[in-house]
């Protein structure tokens, strides 16, 4: 008997505990495929199916090609679009997310073009972002075309997750292929891409494993709801549309489908992504499949796949830090680019962004506060050159650290061409150093008009509680008359108490000095989301020479010492650029130079080659001995070359770093 009770004790139990960790997800997923339609202005897609069971959650319901929130469903959504379509004119075509009814015309619209050459092209266009959805309202996907005309939807997806289930969750997976070059042969029906194609690697697995580009669900809590994203940049034969698909334990691809047409073999790269929802039990295994609308050959250069669970068992609750920012423009300011040089993106603005964790400045994003986690990134673009048949390379880089799974090619066919691209992956965000922007390369001079642009990032998995620390962008020294001037810029803060100024002075030589003493404090900002700048005057100084350091204190009492810089505080007879110390380096050095007149001053950055790499000072500067620290941990070993601009006066050193 007694057993019999403790049996229905512990029951009762594990019912209550797995009741109490359960809420309800919200999501919604809807497809089309092999649907024709008149369009005229805005005019909604039809042809559109879902399934509850598997595409939507109970809180929104789907009639006619129209999602409905219930009053249940209310919050804030990452929202994804997919389209492979062809038309009956040529020019322009727009897809985006209407909420309401309402047409996709403004900056917070998730919309994208997509330049159809000709009638026979077959187009691939994606876009994604957020929507802070309320009940009772609606979703549905529109286009607007160049003229009256015929769309064929060869695939389409529209899928809504909200964001905070995504973030309750820790099974997720990925795999890419970088830079590829090798060949196979593709017929008119499904077959395996992954093992016929090698090169598949993977970074971030969490309760799954890979092996050559399949996936496999791990343990008794993988099962669940997942979002899937996959993206591809190939070559091809020409006038064969390719499709991809992603298949669930060598299934025929269903809905997670997308096609483009090669009108070039030479030169046209396609692009193709993919969006949607699919159910994963445990040992379940996902791979990616291709076929052709005829015999031919594919190369396909960039791929990866994703899939992130947002449905089903082991809920954790935790904040959901998310950022985007987004370009939107008819007539675009377009940008230069130099052949085969990495130039960062601009034109940015912030969107819906969590200033809570991240700070939106300059076209790019810092991570601050408890940030720290495993991120879901997405990008896309839609943009024209004025050069013909160049190939353009689109990247995310993390600090200056490329992230290979993001990168996507496009080839533009002539001048004025409008290409539609979009990269996703999973990266992690550590440092304060972090730094999420987003990059092109041209293979040719050109300049660059983006219409439609949006990088978005959601946390997917919190991994420290402990607040990044604040980041110490700049420190310098300046001689200014008699005294020592120190400068430093903060670009966010976390609890952030102040500095105390720390001085130590050489008797005789760098290697006879007395002991630290603080000689200053400067309150800090506490918390702060924007660039800070801070100065402290040192009086008492003779002739000599002098390092100097900061001590930053947090609210709580933990502190860290910034790097050291050194000031030799003698007289001062002419403009130079001293050399280095210490060279070689590895990766750190101080590069210190003299002005005998105040001015504006420029400090350049050159490889070997003479390519200008980066901007170290570019600034009014008084008079006197000014003194830098250089961190090079993000360059390769190898000899560099650093030139001095200021008035009439300029002069170059080279330095070298080892590794």
């Amino acid at each position: 008997m007694k057993k019999i009770l403790l049996i229905i004790t512990v029951f009762a139990l594990q019912n209550i505990l797995i009741t109490s960790v359960i809420f309800a997800q919200s999501y919604a997923s809807m497809y089309s495929n092999n649907s024709t339609q008149a369009v005229s202005g805005w005019t909604t897609l039809t042809g559109f199916t879902s399934s509850a069971s598997d595409d939507r959650s109970s809180d929104w319901s789907f009639a006619g090609g129209i999602l409905t929130a219930s009053t249940n469903s209310a919050g804030l959504y990452m929202v994804s679009f997919s389209i492979s379509f062809s038309g009956t004119k040529a020019g322009n075509w727009q897809p985006g997310i209407s909420v309401d009814n309402a047409d996709p015309t403004n900056a917070n619209s998730i919309s994208i073009i997509r330049n159809i050459s000709n009638t026979g092209d077959q187009g691939n266009a994606s876009a994604q972002g957020y929507i802070n959805i309320v009940s009772g309202q609606t979703i549905r996907l529109k286009v607007l075309p160049p003229s009256n005309a015929n769309i064929t939807i060869n695939y389409a997806q529209v899928t809504l997750v909200k964001l905070s289930d995504i973030s309750s969750h820790n099974e997720y997976a990925e795999t890419e292929l970088y830079n590829n070059s090798t060949s196979q042969n593709i017929s008119t029906t499904w077959q395996d891409f992954t093992s016929t194609t090698p090169g598949f690697t993977s970074e971030h697995l969490s309760n799954w494993t890979h092996n050559n580009g399949v996936l496999t669900a791990g343990g008794v809590t993988a099962p669940g709801t997942y979002l899937v994203n996959a993206n591809f940049s190939f070559f091809g034969s020409s006038g064969l549309v390719f499709d991809f698909g992603i298949s669930k334990n060598d299934g025929v691809p269903n809905h997670l489908i997308g096609g483009r047409r090669i009108s070039n073999a030479n030169n046209d790269i396609g692009n193709v992504t993919i969006y949607g929802l699919i159910t994963i039990n445990q040992n379940d295994y996902v791979r990616i499949k291709v076929k052709g609308t005829g015999a031919g050959t594919l190369t396909a250069v960039y791929s990866h796949l994703s899939i992130i669970k947002i449905n089903g068992g082991t809920i954790v609750n935790e904040p959901f830090p998310y950022a985007s920012m987004y370009q939107f423009s008819e007539n675009p300011v377009a940008q230069s680019l130099t052949a085969n040089i990495a130039t960062q993106l601009t034109g940015y603005s912030n969107d819906v962004t969590d200033a809570n964790f991240w700070v939106f400045n300059n076209n790019q994003f810092n991570p601050i506060g408890i940030s720290a986690g495993i991120y879901r990134v997405n990008y896309f673009l839609s943009y024209s050159t004025n050069a013909g048949n160049n190939k353009m390379v689109f990247k995310v880089f993390n600090g200056n650290t490329e992230l290979t799974d993001l990168t996507i090619s496009r080839s533009t066919s002539n001048a004025g061409d409008r290409g539609a691209v979009g990269g996703n992956g999973i990266i992690e965000i550590a440092n304060p150093t972090d730094l999420i922007r987003v990059i092109a390369v041209s293979d040719k001079a050109a300049n660059i008009s983006v219409y439609r642009s949006r990088l978005t990032l959601s946390r997917i998995e919190k991994t420290s509680d402990i607040p990044l620390p604040v980041e110490l962008s700049s420190f310098s020294a300046s001689i200014i008359g008699s005294s020592v001037k120190l400068n430093w810029k903060t670009a966010t803060e976390v609890n952030n108490y102040g500095f105390e100024i720390h001085r130590q002075a050489h008797t005789s030589s760098p290697l006879s000095v007395t002991g630290w003493e603080k000689i200053g404090f400067i309150n800090g900002y506490g918390n702060s989301n924007s660039p800070k700048n801070y100065s402290f005057v040192d009086d008492n100084v003779t002739a000599g020479k002098y390092s100097y350091r900061l001590k930053q204190i947090d609210n709580d009492g933990q502190f860290e010492y910034s790097k050291t810089i050194e000031v030799d505080f003698g007289a001062l007879k002419k403009f130079e650029l001293s050399q280095n110390y210490p060279n070689p380096f590895n990766p750190t050095t101080t590069i210190r130079f003299s002005l005998i007149e105040a001015g504006s001053v420029k400090l350049i950055l050159f490889n070997i080659l003479g390519q200008e790499l980066q901007t170290l000072v570019n600034e009014y500067k008084e008079s006197g001995v000014h003194t830098i620290n250089f961190d090079a941990s993000e360059l390769n070993s190898g000899i560099y070359i650093y030139k001095l601009e200021s008035g009439s006066f300029t002069q170059t050193r080279k330095m070298t770093l080892i590794k």
